[in-house]
């Protein structure tokens, strides 16, 4: 009887390790699966960027050489693209917690959290 009991105890510890040692395993997979995902979201969002950026610039210059025949002067049409520019970046200021503190925050909670 006693040697039963000691040896259903040992099964018992043996299934109770592996079980442990499977949760380790799966624990180890997610927070690859996770890391993985917020990477490539980091990299489209980098890609992204500098589309944007290269977007920007292509249009600012369309938009000075266009000023420059309708003001028929370069610099004021610098100027005014510059001008434009700056209540742009005044703007996105202002409107920094809106368009980006808050989008920000609900995109890694939802990221983080998703399976939690």
């Amino acid at each position: 009887m006693k040697s039963k009991l000691l040896r259903d105890i040992g099964e018992n510890k043996e299934y109770l390790d592996e079980i442990v040692a499977n949760t380790i395993e799966l624990k180890k997979i997610e927070i690859l699966e996770k890391s993985g995902d917020i990477l490539s979201k980091i990299i489209i969002g980098a890609l992204l960027s500098l589309i944007g950026f290269i977007v920007f610039v292509l249009l600012a210059v369309l938009a000075i050489v266009t000023l420059a025949k309708i003001f028929a002067s370069y610099p004021m049409a610098i100027l005014a693209t510059v001008g434009f520019m700056i209540v742009l970046a005044i703007c996105l200021y202002l409107l920094r917690g809106i368009l980006i503190k808050k989008p920000m925050i609900r995109f890694f909670n939802n990221l983080i959290l998703k399976n939690i």
